[in-house]
């Protein structure tokens, strides 16, 4: 069975504009738009010291449909966000949750075509602080 690559690419194009003097001017442009980018960390540290307390993409860019939800081991749904630039701040219904292992699905579409289906784990640690280094 041979295997298939989507390949997308940016191209610089050079194109001759005849402007009403007659002139001829040179415009350069991308064409396709940039390449769209969802990638999420695999931790978070929402205890109010202003450093990792929302889980949300570490990087988004150019992405047009998004929702993500948050699950815990028992598979409950715990949150869910449909805004790229949202997050999820370690509670659910109100409350803390407490410090563990949770899991995130992310269903995206870029606007190059591309599909994201991302799940992974997400550690929890409420109790780590950059302040403790």
């Amino acid at each position: 069975m041979s295997k298939q690559r989507l390949i997308i690419a940016l191209f610089t194009v050079l194109m001759p504009l005849i402007a009403f003097s007659q002139e001829v001017d040179e415009e350069y442009g991308n064409i396709g738009g940039e390449a769209s980018q969802l990638t999420f960390p695999n931790a978070f540290s929402p205890n109010g010291d202003g450093n990792n307390d929302l889980y949300q993409a570490k990087t988004c860019q150019n992405i047009v449909e998004f929702r993500a939800t948050i699950i815990n081991r028992w598979g409950h749904k715990l949150y869910e966000w449909s805004d790229p630039a949202g997050g999820w701040d370690g509670t659910s219904g109100g409350r803390n949750v407490a410090d563990g292992v949770y899991f995130v699905i992310v269903k995206a579409k870029g606007a190059d075509g591309k599909d994201y289906n991302i799940r992974k784990d997400v550690n929890l640690l409420r109790g780590h602080s950059n302040q403790n280094r």
